[in-house]
């Protein structure tokens, strides 16, 4: 009896062991992780139409210096001291301004002489433009204005202050994050500037614009504009 006791008190000890040392896996839901983690899924399309009207477009407006002043007062070197003290952004590193972007936010009017747009011709890119004549200006600079569908530039993000791909709605967000955010501010071009224009029927019109646009060594002669106003006068 004595040794079934002490069997039986054995078997138990040995059940509570293993029992002490297994994990319970619990299961997630999809779509419900940042209630067990604390994380938050990245959403690059945060802060909505209000980050459009009430940010992106008065901080770009109130940067916007006149370009065809710009052009002339630093005759086309957008690198010199003269430009880039009226920029939006310049780089930190002055060693190596000449091999990093400078972004400009500018404004200013002229005349369409040229149109590529799917909405004039299918065979055209989808990275449409406005081939522009500015007022005022007769440099070698070759100034177009985005009209996409499809527009790879980032000056618009890069131009302003209120977001930074360390402090993003108040978190540190990857490069990958970080060019989707271009992509959506690219996307409301699209819908709040772009969609009001009728391209087929700018060629030859005088048209007014605030937009950014950046220029580095490899491209420099080439002002390709993001706007967030384009209207035709």
């Amino acid at each position: 009896m004595k040794k079934k006791t002490a069997a039986l008190t054995l078997g138990l000890m040995i059940g509570a062991s293993v029992l002490t040392g297994c994990k319970i896996a619990t299961v997630i839901p999809i779509g419900t992780e940042s209630e067990y983690t604390g994380a938050t899924k990245f959403d690059a399309s945060a802060g909505g139409d209000s980050l459009w009207t009430d940010q992106m477009v008065p901080e770009i407006t109130e940067k916007a210096v006149d370009l065809t002043e710009l052009l002339n007062s630093s005759g086309g070197d957008l690198f010199s001291d003269t430009a880039s003290a009226q920029a939006a952004k310049v780089p930190t590193d002055s060693s190596a301004a000449a091999s990093k972007s400078i972004i400009y936010a500018v404004k200013g009017t002229g005349t369409v002489t040229e149109v590529v747009s799917k909405a004039v011709s299918e065979e055209a890119s989808s990275k449409g433009y406005l081939l522009l004549k500015l007022d005022g200006y007769d440099g070698e600079d070759v100034i177009k204005i985005a009209v996409g569908p499809v527009n790879m530039d980032t000056s618009l993000r890069d131009a302003v202050d209120f977001m930074d791909i360390n402090n993003y709605n108040g978190q540190k967000v990857t490069t990958n994050e970080w060019a989707q955010v271009a992509s959506n501010i690219n996307s409301m071009v699209q819908d709040y500037v772009i969609a009001n224009i009728d391209l087929t029927a700018v060629q030859d019109q005088t048209v007014s614009f605030v937009g950014a646009f950046s220029i580095s060594s490899t491209k420099k002669d080439e002002l390709f504009i993001t706007p967030v106003s384009l209207e035709i006068n």
